[in-house]
Formats: C-alpha cells, sequence, structure tokens
C-alpha cells in the first residue's frame, strides 16, 4: 500500500468523551481524493485535536484501510484552497475559488465531479460545463447511514476581464463581500426553514381583537394562541418576529388554507400576556385587514425573513467598499392588552 493510499481528508466534527493509552478519540468525515467512498468515522490519535467543527483536516492512517477506531497521524502542514465559514457553527459550509469546470465534470444533470472534494450534488444547476468560477460555496450534509454529502448551495461565474492587470483594492473588497453574501443566504434560507418549523410545532392562533390605542399605524390584530402546549416557544418566536399570517378554515376536521385570502405580511410584538401577541401589520395591509377578517378568524404563521437587506449590504459595499455590522440589543417594546 502506498503513502497515497493510506493519506485522508475530511470535516472535524468534534472530540468524544474518553481516552486510553495517551489517545484521543474523534469524529471525522473522512474521505480520500478521487474515491468515492466517504464514511463517518470515530478515529484515535496522540494529539489534543483543537479544530473548529467542519473544518477541513488531513490525516495518515497507520494500517489501512481506514475504518472505525483506527488509529490516525495527522499531517500539520497540508496547504488547503477552501475557505471554511466557520460562524456557521451548527453546519458545515465552505467555500473553493477560481477554478474551471469542463464538460466531463458534469456526469448528471445534478451532479459535479469536484476534482479534489469528488461527487457534488447541483439539483440547483448552479455549475455549468465551460465556464470558469470565481467561487462556489458548499455544504457538507451527514446521513443516518453514517456516511454524508456534498451539495453546492451557490457560487459565481467569472466574467470577461478587461484587462490582466491585478484588481484594485476596491475590487478585492466586493469579491470578498460576495463570498459572504452567498453564505448568509444559506444561512437565511435555513433559519427560515427553522423559525416556520417552530410555528408549526406552536399551531394556529385566533383572531380575539383589535388593538386600537395608536391608530397611526391602523388597527393591530391581537392574536391568542389555540394550544398552550407550547407556549415557551412561542414566546421566544414572537420576539419582533417578521411573519406572514395564513387564514385558515376547518374541513372535515383538518385545518386547510382558505384559498380566498391572500397572505397578510407584519411583526410580532409581545404583550403581556404569554399566549397572546399583537401583529403591527405592514404598509400594505394596515387599513384593510379589519374589513377582511373577524373576530374568531383562525390564521397559522410562517416566518418572512427576507434578503432585502442583503441586497442593501451589497448596494453599500459596492459604493463604499465598506462593510459595518452594527449589532443593536434592544428589549421589545410590549402592548399592554
Amino acid at each position: 500500500m502506498t503513502d497515497k493510499e493510506n493519506f485522508y481528508s475530511g470535516f472535524f466534527l468534534g472530540r468524544l468523551p474518553g481516552s486510553f493509552d495517551s489517545r484521543f478519540l474523534i469524529k471525522v468525515a473522512c474521505f480520500q481524493p478521487g474515491k468515492e467512498e466517504r464514511n463517518v468515522f470515530e478515529l484515535t490519535t496522540d494529539t489534543k485535536r483543537e479544530e473548529d467543527y467542519g473544518e477541513m483536516v488531513h490525516f495518515w492512517v497507520d494500517k489501512g484501510p481506514l475504518q472505525n477506531k483506527s488509529f490516525v497521524r495527522f499531517e500539520e502542514n497540508y496547504e488547503t484552497f477552501f475557505i471554511h465559514e466557520n460562524k456557521m457553527f451548527d453546519r458545515i459550509v465552505h467555500t473553493d475559488k477560481d477554478f474551471y469546470v469542463g464538460v466531463n465534470d458534469l456526469p448528471d444533470s445534478d451532479i459535479y465531479i469536484h476534482p479534489d472534494l469528488g461527487k457534488m450534488i447541483d439539483t440547483r444547476s448552479i455549475v455549468t460545463p465551460g465556464k470558469k468560477y470565481n467561487f462556489i460555496t458548499f455544504e457538507v450534509k451527514q446521513n443516518e447511514n453514517n456516511s454524508f454529502d456534498i451539495e453546492i448551495v451557490g457560487g459565481e461565474v467569472q466574467g470577461k476581464e478587461k484587462n490582466s492587470e491585478e484588481p484594485s483594492a476596491k475590487e478585492k473588497i466586493i469579491q470578498k463581500m460576495e463570498q459572504v453574501h452567498e453564505v448568509m443566504k444559506v444561512e437565511y434560507e435555513y433559519n427560515k426553514n427553522e423559525e416556520t418549523a417552530n410555528w408549526d410545532v406552536i399551531g394556529h392562533l385566533k383572531l380575539i381583537k383589535f388593538y386600537d390605542k395608536d391608530l397611526t399605524s391602523g388597527l393591530r390584530p391581537v392574536l391568542r394562541l389555540m394550544d398552550n402546549r407550547h407556549v415557551a416557544l412561542f414566546k421566544k418566536q414572537r420576539e419582533t418576529m417578521p411573519i406572514k399570517m395564513i387564514k385558515v378554515i376547518e374541513v372535515d376536521g383538518i385545518w386547510k388554507d382558505d384559498v380566498n385570502f391572500v397572505p397578510q405580511e407584519g411583526t410580532l410584538l409581545p404583550t403581556d400576556h404569554d399566549e397572546k401577541t399583537v401583529v403591527l401589520l405592514g404598509n400594505d395591509y394596515r387599513h384593510k385587514f379589519e374589513r377582511l377578517f373577524k373576530r374568531e378568524d383562525v390564521f397559522r404563521l410562517e416566518s418572512n425573513n427576507t434578503l432585502t437587506h442583503l441586497k442593501f449590504w451589497q448596494f453599500t459595499t459596492e459604493q463604499t467598499c465598506c462593510l459595518f455590522i452594527i449589532v443593536i440589543n434592544l428589549q421589545p417594546i410590549r402592548t399592554s392588552l
């Protein structure tokens, strides 16, 4: 067995409790460049590892082939060209830069064969043959059978070069920010799906009255939980949360969307009552909602997080070459009902 056959790469999944004979137990999503097999293994090593979750690692196996509980030695000086987006601590997202995609690299419409990572799933048809890419962003997704897939979630084709000069400082910043935007889009989509899943758990809300003490923004609907089993999750979700309200009706004991009404958009505001919330309606829905809906109408909610502010940051970056991230921690104003 040659040295090359003993060399593996992978994505670090964490340190496991327990050690023996000065050896440490770790978990890695493992693969070999140029080979299809991918496995999530528990491995042993003689050095304590401090990698971030999802960080790419490279190592040699003492006795191959690699399997569960194999002893490995890490290659500390191996140069990697992938950028680990480690701010996404609960997911594994990387960016690869500056490469060409040939016709033979796409054997099927939704498959791309990366020269180092092998098969990548591309259901969104982000990668096309005959083009050079500034970058692609991909995510590692673990399967239940201790294997994993790599899925392309974003990318950018290189434009025609105006000249061969080194890009200006402004152009370098814009290129870097474009990569950040792709990762932010992935994270937003994930968060939006998570929030909508939480609303499915919380259940339906009933319109019980209208808050009319501040008419500058129109009457504000007051909603109450129909099932109080998930009040704690509801309190967390309603903290100044942008949502869509979809009216539902009961048909043969099953709640279905009422197709006679378009979804209403607004922002949830907390109240003094754990099971209630007030909706600050969006501009397009104010002064109309109370004519369309009545007390006792029932709604389901969905997340309405959008990427509008990402477009704002993209515009700002192109104009000023600067990005200022401002975090303001405000306590939401509570409405007394």
